[in-house]
């Protein structure tokens, strides 16, 4: 998934199920931010100390398997339901103990954890971890045969997640062909599974604000949903023609959704400490890394990337978005860890340094 589901409809889905207007902001914003918070860096504290970030996502699927195990299994392909889950069933009758399957046991329990916690930056990382079930179900997150797809792009590209399927899977109104699969769950249809993924985020929303009437409210809100999806593509390109459309469609539903600023809750917490001319070298590198198609391959790849950024903390550093928000990427991630640890030893002493 991607803004569209991870932002737009998880603000919806907050709102309609009893949040108020801040606390979704700051749901939808980390249920986002967790596919956005990919630099790493090191911030000056007042009292001459260091904060480091911890990410929660990296566009360079290059890296170390453990390296990509640590964040993509974490928070973007929960270990899944792989013995019993028929919509997996592959046509090689192949299995991983990492096949992320829809609201599986660890992405429930993932969900749930955050929602016990009443932390609202854990709750959005976790709805985002928790709707990536139903996007990214049949996949794995690292390196592995497991993901292959057919012809000779995927012969090119590392077989890492879904990267053989390039964005497909993350499309919100797509229908695309998973050929590995037995039939007849080869037709992947994405409206549908975002649609049942936001239900069952809708009602775990509701449920924890004690909602009235759960599944009556969903019922409106489903259709409302569909409607503001509109009709499926086969196109990746005609799905993103679309979305201007669907955005107009969602604000009518909800016309207070806020702007997302990926920079946002950074620029209130920190002050860089870099040069001027190293500022306006970001500057034009994050507007290159916007391009389609070549944004990914520039953030994963120039080396600027991969260089530790440097700031200096404005006050009130503590209790920022940001610092919450990093903070909770860490609760979450130490959650999960133990969550999987067994799963995690069976993949092999390679493996042995992932935490």
């Amino acid at each position: 998934m991607d803004v569209e589901f991870h932002y737009h409809i998880t603000y919806i889905l907050a709102r309609k199920a009893g949040f108020n207007p801040d606390d979704a902001a700051v749901i939808a914003y980390a249920a986002e931010y967790t596919d956005d918070n990919n630099d790493k860096y090191k911030v000056s504290l007042p009292d001459n100390g260091e904060y480091r970030n911890y990410i929660s996502q990296t566009l360079n699927i290059s890296w170390p398997k453990n390296k990509l195990v640590r964040i993509y299994t974490c928070f973007h392909f929960p270990a899944g339901d792989f013995l019993d889950h028929r919509p997996a069933r592959r046509a090689d009758g192949a299995l991983h103990l990492f096949n992320t399957t829809p609201n599986s046991p660890h992405a429930r329990a993932m969900f749930d954890e955050a929602l016990a916690s009443k932390n609202l930056y854990r709750i959005g990382i976790a709805a985002h971890g928790y709707a990536d079930s139903w996007a990214h179900q049949n996949f794995i997150g690292f390196r592995h045969a497991f993901g292959r797809g057919k012809g000779l792009l995927a012969w090119v590209t590392p077989t890492i997640g879904h990267a053989d399927f390039r964005s497909q899977p993350d499309r919100i109104n797509l229908r695309w062909q998973d050929r590995r699969l037995l039939k007849p769950n080869q037709t992947c249809r994405n409206k549908e599974r975002f649609l049942e993924a936001a239900q069952k985020i809708f009602l775990a929303f509701a449920n924890h604000k004690g909602l009235d009437k759960p599944n009556e409210s969903w019922k409106q809100l489903r259709d409302d949903l569909s409607q503001a999806i509109a009709e499926e593509c086969t196109s990746a390109k005609a799905s993103l023609r679309g979305r201007p459309h669907r955005l107009a469609a969602y604000r009518r539903l909800c016309p207070e959704i806020p702007e997302y600023d990926s920079r946002a809750w950074l620029n209130k917490a920190l002050v860089p400490l870099t040069s001027p001319w190293r500022r306006i070298g970001d500057w034009l590198w994050r507007k290159c890394a916007a391009l389609p198609g070549l944004g990914p391959f520039l953030k994963a790849y120039w080396p600027q990337a991969l260089r530790v950024r440097r700031f200096r903390s404005r006050p009130g550093f503590e209790k920022s978005h940001w610092h919450q928000f990093q903070d909770a990427v860490k609760a979450h991630q130490r959650f999960m860890k133990e969550l999987q640890v067994e799963r995690y030893e069976q993949l092999g002493d390679e493996l042995r340094e992932v935490f």
